[in-house]
């Protein structure tokens, strides 16, 4: 229904199935941050995370964000918005506007 298509099971009989390991959830705290945040655990290599300033978004990401009801820093996404960021967070195209700006 959201095309989260990183987080929908693959094969012909999909009903009533759900993933384990949706790779989208482990990019969120990229939107936030610059390095990551948590204390790594042996092995852990989360690469760099795609704001622009180190300690938080720009005001034009904040600005691309509002898009999913996160006004402030501190705001989550509910409810449709939540999904629409958890399939644009898995869309490379929209990454890298995120990243870069055009």
């Amino acid at each position: 229904k959201y095309e989260v298509s990183h987080c929908v099971p693959e094969g012909p009989d999909t009903a009533g199935r759900y993933v384990a390991d949706c790779p989208v959830f482990d990019d969120l705290w990229k939107l936030r941050f610059w390095d990551y945040p948590f204390r790594l655990q042996e092995g852990q290599h989360p690469g760099k995370g795609w704001a622009e300033k180190r300690e938080a978004p720009s005001p034009r990401q904040l600005l691309l964000l509002t898009n999913y009801g996160i006004m402030h820093l501190n705001d989550i996404a509910r409810g449709q918005d939540a999904f629409h960021l958890l399939r644009d967070v898995g869309d490379s195209s929209w990454v890298d506007n995120y990243r870069k700006g055009y």
